[in-house]
Order: structure tokens, then sequence, then C-alpha cells
């Protein structure tokens, strides 16, 4: 479900929308790699986990610097996505891959939104840019991987390029 984060009433919201992503995802990963059945596939959302926590890092230090205050714990939205992607492992790998992917599209629109957002100073605006870039690479890790699930071979392809 992407954020409505188009235009917030200041910085600290839109970064504090954009963590709260962030931190949904890095959950979910979490979970997806204790229910994946392929190495292949916990090996490869071990990266993405990996750089959704230096996203989290970033983007907390960034909310604080404008006077905004971190979540202190999972909310309803966090607790409902990590429900779903267990779900999901429960059917196997392709469709855990695929509710993964859903996540990163509608991240992916949310940066989008943010990035364009009148509000936003350059540095902000350059390191949101560049977690744009990381989300659609997320994803299209993710779609490789899927692709290749379709095609019988269950090695995804390096998240890390």
């Amino acid at each position: 479900m992407t954020m409505d984060i188009e235009a917030p009433p200041d910085l600290g919201l839109l970064l504090r929308n954009l963590l709260d992503l962030e931190l949904d995802a890095l959950e979910s990963y979490e979970t997806a790699m204790a229910c994946a059945k392929s190495d292949a596939h916990r090996a490869t959302l071990g990266q993405l986990r990996t750089q959704h926590a230096q996203h989290v890092h970033e983007l907390t230090r960034r909310l604080c610097e404008v006077g905004g205050e971190p979540p202190k714990g999972p909310d309803l939205k966090r607790v409902l996505t990590q429900s779903k992607v267990a779900l999901a492992g429960l059917k196997g790998d392709g469709p855990l891959l695929a509710t993964l992917k859903t996540g990163e599209d509608d991240t992916c629109a949310s940066y989008e939104q943010a990035t364009s957002a009148p509000s936003v100073p350059p540095p902000v605006h350059d390191l949101l840019c560049r977690y744009l870039d990381d989300e659609r690479r997320f994803a299209s890790s993710l779609a490789g991987a899927l692709a290749l699930l379709d095609a019988g071979d269950d090695a995804p392809r390096s998240a890390s390029h």
C-alpha cells in the first residue's frame, strides 16, 4: 500500500513516512528469510534486508536532525505486512517473492512521490533519489528471481548490482 506522502506539511513527516516504509520492509525481509525454502533466495533476501537496514539508519539520522521522532516500535500496518509475508511464505518461495515485490513496488511509488515534493531540500532530495534507485533495483532483483522460478531455476540474480 502506497503512503500518501506527496505534499507533507513538513520534512519531518515525509522522512517519518519513508522510515515507516523502510521499517516495514526490514521486518518483512526478516520474516521472509525465515520462511524461504531456497538457500539462494535466503541469501538474496539477506542482501536486500541489509540495504533496507542502511536506509533505516540514514533516514533515522536525517529525521532526528530535523527534530522528528523515530518510531518506538512496530505499528499495526507493520504487523499486518509481516503477517502477509509469513502467510505467503507458507505457499512457497514464489508467493513469498511476489509479496515482497509488491511491497517494493509500493515503496518505489512512495519514493517517487517524495522526490517530487517541492519542500525537500537538495541534500535530502539527493538521498531520496538514491533510495528510489535502490528500491527499483530491489524490485528488479525480486522480479528476476520470480522469472527464474517460473523458468524452473531457483537461483536468484544478485541484488548488489
